[in-house]
């Protein structure tokens, strides 16, 4: 990861911590923090427990803490936390620590404005076994899965973009063998098509994986 990928990433689990400091701090009862479970041989690390609650903390944009604070993550969740949420949920059934056994949270501050919020979910009952078992097999096969995102338009150019999903995954080169990476001052964008050339540098593949 670049430099400035690792410090967004360590001031998001700063947030975290403090956020759970915070609850226990204002006389809550937290615990089992970061306990792994684990559901078809697939483990993970839930952030706590709180108030016999399962509950994983996060640091937002203020966009992306709107979406927290008005109960519509559900409908726009690029990067799958409700599903995974929903996982920590069906692991923690037997663990008699977890009281709330219908339910789940966010804690979630906005790292601009200070803001904080709790988001609950109620559990939604899913074969989460047979879909880790799929996910598996798709692991293990020699064949390429079909896309699960498609490109989006970058702007008004004509140029098509992977989406915030497909940016961040470390496939993103396999699944889209023509990818383009341009460097916009807002950071890389990849193009899969390229109607009018970017007026900014673009980052030639050896040069990406030359690391590697």
């Amino acid at each position: 990861l670049r430099a400035e990928a690792r410090m967004k990433f360590l001031y998001g689990d700063v947030i975290e911590e403090l956020l759970l400091f915070l609850a226990e701090a204002a006389g809550h009862t937290v615990e089992l923090v970061q306990q792994q479970v684990e559901v078809e041989g697939v483990k993970g690390h839930w952030d706590a427990v709180i108030d016999g609650m399962v509950v994983d903390a996060k640091s937002a944009s203020s966009y992306s803490f709107k979406k927290f604070l008005e109960g519509n993550l559900v409908n726009d969740d690029p990067f799958g936390y409700v599903g995974q949420i929903q996982t920590y949920l069906e692991a923690a059934q037997d663990i008699p620590e977890v009281t709330i056994k219908d339910r789940c949270a966010f804690l979630v501050m906005d790292k601009t404005l200070g803001h904080i919020c709790l988001d609950i979910h109620k559990r939604v009952e899913f074969d989460v076994k047979a879909i880790t078992r799929n996910k598996k097999d798709i692991i293990n096969s020699l064949d390429i899965p079909n896309r699960a995102f498609e490109p989006v338009p970058e702007g008004k150019s004509g140029n098509m973009k992977l989406g915030m999903q497909c940016s961040y995954c470390n496939m993103k080169y396999a699944c889209w063998p023509k990818l383009r990476t341009f460097i916009y001052s807002s950071g890389p964008v990849y193009l899969t098509e390229v109607y009018k050339e970017p007026s900014v540098p673009e980052v030639q593949r050896e040069e990406i994986f030359k690391d590697v």
